[in-house]
């Protein structure tokens, strides 16, 4: 299929999500007659403290304060931390320097706290702690435990990163879950079985390394089914000249007007895990890493996703997801 016909297949997969693909869907007019609303949400940004070019702050004041966003997630890369929140080296106790730090230290000494204080800054808005987490033998993928705690998330980093080598919490009993397919099912698992109506699994850009086939996808949706129900359909990266970071030469690896090939072939890998039965969302993000003219747009300036929610809380957006993959109601991508 070429790439103008694989482009109109994308929008015709978008309106069909939203308008009749799952039986009895809330559009947008039905929704005035229900008790909740629509709201738009980036759940994959980056900031100094992985590969980022911007501060926590920057970021989470372009997606709410210009670009309309009602929810974000910071979400950045497991394994270590190159570079504190301003973009300095990182400075321990006795004013050493050290060039790393392993991510679930920084998650709970750097990010966290920030995130806290930006909460309380922006009442009306939805703030949430994520990671990007490298899923072992695969790519990336976004993962959110809500709660008042870092400690799950952090936890889960340190357990479940492939890319996390660091050893040191064995004197607290906590071992390492992060080589293969198998240790990846179990992270998806742990979320379902401890975290099952506050927590996602949401695969990055999951045709780019050609790292993930509808099997994984199938063992991820049976092990953790209220947990992994999605995919970014629409990857961040829209401004690169590649669209979405993907460049290679394979026609699986590449994007389609911008959707990524499971989302833009029809009876694709999508088709597929939805004619089984599954419901198995798309979304957009904005994966914003830097601003600049030939990188990326900033969270919510370019697309955006919308959940239907009854109310505008973290646990109603991440609760309404699990609602609303038992009750089929769609989730809306768009740019």
């Amino acid at each position: 299929m070429g790439k103008n016909n694989m482009k109109l297949a994308t929008i015709t997969l978008v309106i069909t999500m939203i308008t009749c693909g799952f039986g009895s869907l809330i559009t947008f007019a039905d929704s005035q007659k229900f008790d909740g609303k629509y709201v738009a949400g980036d759940f994959h940004t980056h900031t100094y403290l992985t590969d980022g070019n911007k501060t926590q702050i920057e970021v989470v004041q372009k997606a709410f304060k210009n670009y309309g966003l009602d929810w974000m997630a910071n979400s950045e890369h497991g394994g270590t931390s190159s570079r504190d929140p301003l973009g300095n080296s990182f400075t321990i106790p006795n004013n050493t320097t050290v060039t790393s730090l392993w991510r679930w230290i920084t998650l709970k000494d750097y990010s966290f706290p920030i995130i806290q204080k930006l909460q309380k800054q922006y009442t009306d808005k939805v703030l949430l702690q994520g990671l990007e987490w490298n899923v072992p033998t695969h790519e990336h993928a976004s993962v959110s435990i809500l709660g008042n705690s870092v400690n799950p998330i952090s936890d889960f980093e340190y357990m479940f990163d492939e890319n996390d080598k660091d050893t040191s919490r064995a004197v607290e009993n906590i071992k390492k879950v992060n080589k293969t397919h198998a240790d990846a099912v179990a992270g998806a698992k742990w979320l379902q079985t401890n975290y099952k109506n506050s927590s996602y699994f949401i695969l990055n850009h999951p045709s780019r390394k050609l790292k993930y086939s509808i099997k994984d996808i199938r063992d991820f949706n049976n092990a953790a089914p209220d947990v992994c129900f999605g995919m970014e359909g629409f990857p961040g990266h829209q401004k690169e000249v590649e669209r979405g970071g993907y460049t290679s030469t394979d026609s699986k690896a590449e994007t389609y007007g911008g959707a990524d090939y499971m989302t833009a072939k029809v009876g694709g890998l999508w088709d597929a895990l939805l004619g089984e039965g599954r419901r198995f969302w798309i979304f957009v993000n904005s994966d914003f890493h830097d601003s600049s003219d030939t990188a990326d747009f900033w969270p919510g300036e370019y697309a955006k996703s919308y959940t239907y929610v009854r109310e505008n809380t973290a646990q109603g957006i991440v609760y309404e997801k699990m609602y609303n993959y038992k009750k089929k109601v769609a989730f809306a991508a768009f740019f």
